[in-house]
């Protein structure tokens, strides 16, 4: 009986690391990245597809920095709404929930990310300089 407490204590310690590791380790970076392209499809005839600003590039890679991935949510996403940083050859797609909630998909994978309230709300500001409004679905 001593011997199944100790394998059960131990299998519930590696799955509670595992989970704070998964969880803590992957954060976006993108502290190299030089430029930015906002690519925009609203689906109602809005197509928007153009550079971003230097200074709003540091200002997104700012509200970017250090944000944690989170498990994968119900909100829409898709490449059609996003943000393209890009660092020498290598690049990452940031694509912002359609329904305006403040999370983001990193390109089309199964991570994502979540902002405050007030990081998506100035993500927003700046976007929508160039035509990205949300909600967009």
């Amino acid at each position: 009986m001593k011997k199944l407490v100790i394998i059960l204590i131990s299998i519930i310690c590696v799955i509670a690391v595992l989970h704070l590791v998964f969880n803590a380790v992957f954060t976006v970076d993108l502290s190299m990245a030089h430029s930015a392209q906002l690519d925009y499809n609203d689906g109602n005839g809005t197509v928007i597809s153009c550079p971003v600003a230097p200074d709003d590039v540091k200002e997104l890679k700012a509200i970017l920095k250090g944000v944690k991935r989170i498990d994968s949510p119900s909100c829409s996403f898709g490449l059609d709404v996003s943000i393209t940083f890009y660092t020498g050859d290598s690049y990452t797609t940031i694509c912002p929930a359609c329904d305006g909630c403040p999370l983001m998909q990193v390109g089309d994978s199964d991570y994502y990310i979540k902002l405050t309230p007030a990081e998506r709300s100035r993500f927003n500001e700046i976007v929508k300089k160039y035509g990205m409004v949300f909600p967009c679905i």
